[in-house]
């Protein structure tokens, strides 16, 4: 197994790398139809049992690949331009 270290991490391909991931993630689960199992949101009641329990997972997974998308993704890719733009002035 490859170790990383915070110097990959913080690069600019490593933050690229990670929004991809995290854009990927996202698609995923919007193709998948996960959006229709965010109904918790509003107060609705899942069914109940293991099936409820489920869809609340699944919805939970969408909301958080939604915001790691809205937030996260344009967080990466800005840092990763500035990064590029101050490595080239030095």
């Amino acid at each position: 197994m490859q170790s990383f270290s915070l110097d990959e991490m913080l690069s600019i391909r490593g933050l690229l790398v990670r929004a991809a991931i995290l854009t990927g993630c996202f698609v995923v689960g919007h193709l998948a139809g996960l959006s229709e199992y965010t109904s918790f949101l509003c107060g609705m009641q899942p069914i109940g049992g293991v099936m409820g329990m489920l869809h609340a997972f699944l919805g939970l997974l969408y909301v958080l690949a939604h915001l790691a998308f809205f937030v996260l993704v344009p967080i990466l890719v800005i840092a990763a331009g500035l990064a590029h733009a101050f490595s080239r002035r030095t």
